[in-house]
């Protein structure tokens, strides 16, 4: 009687469909990570300009690289990202925030006045409060406290 039982068939291919392999390859792994959040982002865009002195309004989100949570081709989180200017943020190359590496990114922030971090901790809370994230970036850029 044990002959006649039928076991399925064990000898294929193991690996998903074409259509599981295609979604996961399409899916945003961006969104799986914490601290992502596109409506942050929006919003960071939206904002002046960090840096004092610099009067530009809709601006890119630069997300500060010496985080602690970021790696090898990962950046940080989006609630590491602060507003800067295209002109501070990419078209500079000779002195803009790009051009001194991740290392000294804080202190080049620093010697202009911003504590990038804490910056970053205080939009995040902020967000997506337009209102509160804008006056969170003039008060930094007034060089009193950052509420």
């Amino acid at each position: 009687m044990a002959s006649q039982v039928r076991e399925g068939n064990t000898i294929g291919n193991f690996k998903p469909s074409r259509v599981k392999r295609k979604k996961e390859k399409n899916r945003d792994k961006r969104k799986d990570r914490p601290g992502n959040c596109e409506r942050h982002l929006a919003a960071i865009r939206r904002m002046p300009c960090a840096i004092p002195g610099c009067n530009v309004v809709g601006c890119d989100a630069h997300h500060l690289r010496q985080t602690g949570e970021r790696g090898a081709a990962i950046k940080s989180p989006d609630k590491y990202s602060i507003p800067l200017c295209s002109l501070v943020h990419h078209i500079d190359q000779a002195t803009g925030v790009h051009s001194v590496g991740t290392k000294r990114e804080l202190s080049w922030l620093k010697e202009r006045g911003i504590d990038g971090l804490e910056l970053a901790a205080a939009l995040w809370n902020a967000s997506p409060d337009d209102v509160a994230m804008f006056k969170i970036v003039m008060a930094n850029k007034a060089g009193s406290k950052v509420a």
